[in-house]
C-alpha cells in the first residue's frame, strides 16, 4: 500500500471518526435534555407528594378548611404531573406505582373530608372509630406516595447519568479503535 493511499484512508477513518462523534454527541445531548426534563417533572412530583403529607397531618390535627384548599392544589398539581409523564422516559413499575398510590391517597382523601366534616354528636361518636383508623391508613398512604415519588425521581437521575456514561465510553471505545487503526496502517 502507498504512503498516499494510506494517508486517504486514514483521513477517511478520521472523518468518519469526527462525524460520527459528532452525531452521537448530538444524540447524546438530546437524550440528556429530555432526562434532565424528567428529573425536573420528579422533582415537582417529589416537591407535591410532600407537601401533601404535610398539609394532610395538618388537616387531620385542625380541620382547617384553608389546609385542605392548599392539599386539594398540591393533589391536582400532582395528577397533572402524573398526566404529563410519558413511560419511555421513567421506569414503568415505579411510575406505576406512583399513580396506583396516588389513585389511593385522592380516594382516601374524600372519606377523610367525610368524617371531619360529621356534625351529629350520635354520628360522630360513630365515625371516631373509623376517622382513627382511615387518619393511620391516609398518613401511611401518604408515605407511600412520597416514596414512590422519591423512588421514581432517584431512578430517572440514575438513568439520565447511565445513558450519559455508556455515550462517553462509546466515543472512548471508537476513539481507541480508529487510533490503533491509524497506527496499525501508518506501519
Amino acid at each position: 500500500m502507498t504512503i498516499q493511499r494510506r494517508a486517504r484512508i486514514t483521513t477517511a477513518v478520521l472523518i468518519l471518526f469526527v462525524v460520527g462523534t459528532v452525531a452521537v454527541l448530538f444524540w447524546n445531548s438530546s437524550q440528556v435534555g429530555e432526562g434532565i426534563k424528567t428529573i425536573d417533572t420528579t422533582s415537582r412530583a417529589v416537591d407535591s407528594a410532600s407537601m401533601m403529607r404535610v398539609l394532610m397531618i395538618d388537616y387531620l390535627a385542625d380541620g382547617d378548611a384553608r389546609t385542605l384548599r392548599e392539599w386539594e392544589m398540591h393533589r391536582e398539581t400532582l395528577g397533572r404531573i402524573l398526566n404529563e409523564m410519558t413511560s419511555g422516559s421513567t421506569d414503568e413499575a415505579l411510575l406505576a406505582d406512583l399513580k396506583g398510590d396516588y389513585q389511593t391517597v385522592s380516594a382516601l382523601a374524600d372519606k377523610v373530608v367525610r368524617l371531619l366534616s360529621v356534625r351529629d354528636a350520635a354520628d360522630r361518636f360513630q365515625a371516631s372509630d373509623a376517622k382513627g383508623m382511615i387518619d393511620k391508613l391516609m398518613l401511611l398512604k401518604l408515605e407511600q406516595l412520597v416514596d414512590a415519588a422519591h423512588h421514581l425521581s432517584k431512578a430517572t437521575q440514575s438513568l439520565t447519568l447511565g445513558r450519559r456514561y455508556f455515550v462517553q465510553q462509546i466515543i472512548i471505545a471508537v476513539g481507541v479503535l480508529v487510533s490503533l487503526s491509524s497506527s496499525l496502517m501508518s506501519t
